[in-house]
């Protein structure tokens, strides 16, 4: 490492996780042990009461960490540790993770070899650990996780999540540090501050050296699934109309064209008065499956079906949140937009959306014309 110093401030939101604030601390204070770039503090931000808090407290003062009691909101909590923080730069933890040893180095290192580029902050690694239950099967068929490794594919990004991600303070405080006036406690705030990060033209650097292991256990349950689903997919709304040039036209999904399939058959059933089309119309939802599946187990190399079709059930009622947000706010201008943040994100969504635009019309044409054949034979 070069002489450069870089401090710095630890900020972990929490409420009632003192077995997981105990083993994260613990695994900080051997990593700020081995640290030499510069000084560093760890401020927990907790809204426990009675025992919790206490114990949680206890473990503060066991591993040398500041204690505030802050409010039932993660993106205040955040706020209010930066605030209170001495250091230049701020590397902020979930309280349900632990720290590989080195966690501290490998961010200091990329400021260190990048004075020029003006960096805003470093993103690192989380990987999950604990037991892979029937309900995370079913998420790793989802893109929930997809933020968590994104270090390893790339050297720079322009969203984050909360965890494992480190800012330079003077940033956050230029740009109004995190969005409190959001709807929920928390959820969406994280890709909101990053964006707005590099939006002021700080770049955000990655490192696969900096590694988190995140619990799956705060995951493996169907109410923490649906309440992140919910949380999400109405805060998709919000972010979209926070940052609209990101807003991006793209090709239909498959659930328009499977619903425009769908109205075709029913005004050629009207028209026809031929009970061939009103029978493709569960073929065709059928097919629209297959091709769904079809194309992203060839991306993902995820198999199961049965676990895919789960997925895609959660992928519903997201949809419904979010458009639950827009017809309460009489706003329906995100209707075929999606959120693009640079031109290679745009072709990987272009290409998918394609591939299956490509198989969806072959196999609509082929029904569409089984079925005038039909009714042509009948």
């Amino acid at each position: 490492m070069t002489n450069t110093t870089v401090d710095f401030s630890i900020v972990i939101p929490t409420w009632n996780r003192k077995e997981y604030v105990e083993r994260l601390l613990k695994s900080i204070a051997e990593d700020r042990q081995s640290y030499t770039g510069g000084s560093t503090e760890i401020i927990i931000v907790d809204s426990s009461v009675d025992e919790e808090r206490d114990s949680i407290m206890e473990s503060c003062k066991r591993y040398g960490a500041r204690y505030i009691e802050g409010p039932d909101s993660v993106r205040k909590k955040r706020n209010m540790g930066i605030v209170d923080s001495r250091f230049d730069h701020i590397l902020f933890l979930d309280s349900d993770v632990i720290v590989e040893k080195g966690l501290l180095e490998a961010h200091a290192r990329v400021y260190e070899e990048s004075p020029s580029e003006n960096l805003g902050g470093t993103f690192g690694v989380t990987e999950f650990y604990g037991e892979r239950s029937f309900i995370w099967k079913v998420v790793e068929y989802t893109n929930y996780t997809v933020a968590f490794d994104q270090a390893k594919k790339y050297p720079y990004v322009n969203w984050t999540i909360g965890n494992n991600v480190s800012f330079v303070k003077k940033c956050l405080v230029d740009i109004g540090m995190f969005e409190e006036n959001l709807p929920f406690k928390l959820g969406g705030d994280d890709l909101d501050l990053s964006y707005r990060v590099v939006a002021s033209g700080h770049p955000i650097k990655c490192t696969s050296e900096a590694v988190t292991y995140h619990s799956r256990e705060t995951w493996n349950s169907r109410d923490a699934i649906n309440n992140r689903t919910k949380r999400w997919g109405a805060m998709e709304y919000y972010n979209s109309k926070r940052h609209w040039n990101l807003m991006k036209k793209t090709l239909p999904g498959l659930p328009i064209m499977f619903s425009m399939a769908t109205l075709s058959l029913l005004i050629s059933f009207l028209i026809t008065e031929s009970t061939a089309f009103l029978w493709s119309i569960p073929v065709i939802g059928i097919l629209t499956f297959i091709i769904g599946f079809a194309c992203d187990a060839t991306n993902s190399h995820r198999y199961n079906i049965i676990y895919y079709g789960l997925a895609k059930l959660l992928g519903v009622k997201y949809s419904y949140y979010k458009i639950k947000e827009c017809w309460h706010n009489h706003d329906f201008g995100l209707i075929g937009r999606v959120m693009i943040f640079d031109k290679g994100h745009a072709m990987a969504e272009y290409s998918a959306r394609s591939r299956k635009m490509d198989w969806f019309l072959i196999s609509s044409v082929a029904v569409f014309l089984i079925d005038f054949l039909l009714t042509r034979m009948g």
